[in-house]
């Protein structure tokens, strides 16, 4: 059981700080599952053929059951870390989706002077690109004529939005790859746990008969 213990830890351990050293290597898809589910099925084996070993021990202390403990540690962190990192990214991702959200358009008619009404029609060209037009102090109305600062400032604006909906897409991405992976965990641990136990029950009536 030690050795079965040790080797799980070193390979969570691997792939858990390899994976932002070694990006290419641990990021891999094949990789990726390929660590995740061979690990569950490791951990979910050392846990029942402890747990066995625990129940037939006479002397039971808890440094007998201490290897079920570690192995159940291990599992709850596998499940823990990615659901940790979905809400995370769930968090994110709304975050970004309220921070972008468009401001209310005003009325270029209501401010006291024609200077504020410019500066507001200035604001609303540069949040959405449109030239409106503006209340002179004379009472007549002037089509909004931006200046290069303004349309470079509404052109970055848009660069601004693109780049956050990228950003909002790979969140989304993470957040579900994570709820994935820990659903995916969850139910081999379960699986495998069900299977060995089945299979140690046998093995005692077999003894016993």
């Amino acid at each position: 059981m030690n050795i079965l213990l040790n080797t799980c830890y070193i390979i969570w351990a691997i792939y858990f700080f390899g994976k932002d050293t070694f990006p290419l290597v641990f990021r891999n898809l094949y990789v990726f599952w390929g660590v995740n589910i061979g690990l569950v099925i490791l951990v979910s084996f050392g846990f029942v053929k402890s747990l066995s070993i625990y129940f037939r021990t006479e002397k039971k202390t808890i440094k007998s059951i201490s290897h079920s403990a570690w192995f159940l540690l291990l599992f709850l962190l596998m499940i823990i870390l990615p659901i940790t990192v979905h809400h995370a990214m769930d968090s994110l991702s709304t975050f970004a989706i309220t921070m972008d959200r468009a401001l209310p358009i005003k009325d270029t008619s209501t401010p006291g002077t024609e200077e504020s009404r410019k500066c507001l029609a200035s604001f609303l060209f540069t949040q959405y690109g449109i030239e409106i037009p503006y209340k002179l102090d004379t009472g007549d109305y002037k089509i909004f004529q931006p200046t290069e600062k303004e349309i470079k400032e509404y052109e970055d604006k848009l660069k601004r939005q693109k780049e956050s909906i990228e950003i909002e897409k790979k969140l989304k991405s993470v957040a579900w790859s994570s709820f994935k992976l820990a659903t995916i965990q969850a139910v081999l641990f379960f699986v495998v746990f069900l299977s060995t136990l089945i299979y140690e029950q046998k093995q005692v009536i077999q003894k016993n008969s």
